[in-house]
């Protein structure tokens, strides 16, 4: 496997193979790809069309990654966009990524702007791809758009973006008309959609897909399931919520687990859904402005009563932002739920009298100042139940973010009669917030808590 780099600076004459022999642009830096290959791009803004040249295969995959975080390109970090407009922001090329009925990529923490046509766009039997942790920007076209997908096109897998809907559709795919008699294995999950004209996803002529633990906001239709050929398997929609469309569902689809709600026609027709509101709009919003991983806003904690029981062998194992979902009898719902809000707890406590616990496998997270060559560390007290290090013991991270990498410190206790102490520790190389995690990553079937205490950041 090769590693490419591509960013601001840079000159297509190069080599590409380091930081500092860095292409200029995409897809200069695409064409340099062969199976197993990753092309880096640094923050910046490219206002070009990528065109993939190459397939990956299984086991060696070609990945197209934006460093948002700068700890592999500029030290930096920053958005990594790349648009279909010039500086003017209209729209000028007719799309911005081109699976050019390639298989085997992956595309993550990329911007993706605006083009007169689909934002990213695959046909034929483009198979075994992946888009994750990007984020789409509004326009008159779709996010993402395959036409014409023949019976190989298999595979797909697309989470954990974000993605304004705008003028048209968010996510469609179309077969070719006979597709559909073979389960086509693909995965639609844990993204967040802003409704458009259309529909925010809509599956056509092409078998099988699975749209699970989605949430879409407003537009005219919330999930569409299209014509399927005689035989083909059915869509299959779980774990959803839809809030403001005019229809939450569309077509035939295979549907349980979601909640429809304040639209005109919620269409839902699994015994275990319901047009009953999760209440996650407060928390939603309560998040906007905020600045967090590389998207334009975060979301705040879940309330914890929010969580619902869904269907386990439908599930997402990861959430939005990439965090573990509630497990055992606490599935998930929606995009963003597992973030769950820390209760305080006046039972047990580490130090004074109060401390924190979190019921059930999920997560909270702390913001930190951060200034530029000064050191943080930040340690934590953890204590647990008695079940609940099944699966996993209770963890706290620094996530990624002002030139430091993620770090991690796990208990390794029993943690039920004892508390035990974790830390983490890092520099930054650029003044801004970072973001402490502290997690419960039980895996019991029943709601297990674990609790956190004594938090103490120091500084130099």
């Amino acid at each position: 496997m090769t590693v490419y780099y591509v960013g601001p600076g840079g000159n297509d004459a190069n080599a590409g193979t380091s930081w500092a022999l860095r292409r200029l642009t995409v897809d200069s830096g695409d064409s340099l790809l062969s199976a197993g290959d990753e092309l880096v791009v640094g923050p910046g803004t490219y206002r070009e069309k990528v065109t993939f040249n190459a397939d990956g295969s299984s086991g060696n995959l070609i990945t197209l990654t934006g460093d948002i975080s700068g700890e592999r390109t500029d030290g930096v970090g920053g958005a990594v966009r790349i648009t279909g407009t010039d500086s003017s922001e209209a729209a000028t090329r007719d799309g911005v990524i081109d699976f050019n009925g390639k298989s085997y990529h992956v595309i993550q923490g990329l911007v993706i702007g605006i083009a007169t046509g689909a934002h990213v766009f695959a046909n034929g039997s483009a198979a075994h791809n992946t888009i994750q942790d990007c984020w789409f920007e509004p326009g008159t076209q779709r996010a993402i758009g395959a036409a014409v997908l023949t019976d190989d096109a298999i595979g797909w897998l697309i989470r954990r973006n974000i993605i304004f809907c705008g003028g048209t559709d968010g996510i469609v795919f179309d077969g070719n008309g006979d597709v559909g008699t073979v389960d086509c294995g693909s995965v639609i999950e844990s993204n967040l959609f802003f409704g458009g004209h259309d529909s925010a996803l809509f599956i056509n002529r092409h078998g099988g897909w699975i749209a699970r633990n989605n949430t879409v906001i407003g537009g005219l239709r919330g999930l569409t399931a299209g014509n399927v050929p005689a035989g083909a398997l059915a869509q299959s929609y779980y774990n959803n919520i839809i809030f403001g469309c005019f229809n939450g569902f569309e077509g035939s689809p295979v549907e349980d687990f979601n909640r429809v709600f304040g639209c005109q026609n919620s269409n839902i027709t699994g015994s275990n859904s319901t047009t009953d509101p999760p209440w996650f709009l407060p928390w939603l919003l309560r998040g906007v402005g905020t600045p967090m991983r590389g998207f334009p806003f975060a979301l705040a904690p879940y309330d914890i009563s929010a969580h619902e029981t869904a269907d386990s062998a439908t599930a997402s194992s990861t959430s939005l932002y990439g965090g573990p979902v509630p497990q055992g009898l606490d599935y998930s719902i929606g995009a963003i739920q597992e973030s769950m809000k820390i209760a305080r707890e006046a039972t047990t406590f580490e130090d004074g009298n109060y401390g924190y616990n979190l019921n059930g496998r999920g997560y909270h997270d702390f913001e930190v100042r951060a200034l530029e060559s000064e050191q943080v560390s930040i340690s934590c007290q953890v204590k647990w139940d008695s079940n609940a290090s099944i699966g996993s013991k209770p963890q706290i991270k620094l996530l990624a973010g002002c030139g430091i990498s993620e770090q991690t410190d796990t208990a390794t206790g029993d943690g039920t009669s004892s508390w035990e102490e974790l830390t983490v520790t890092a520099t930054p190389t650029a003044t801004g917030i970072l973001t402490f995690r502290v997690l419960n990553r039980s895996t019991h079937t029943a709601s297990i808590k674990a609790y956190f205490d004594s938090i103490v950041v120091t500084r130099g």
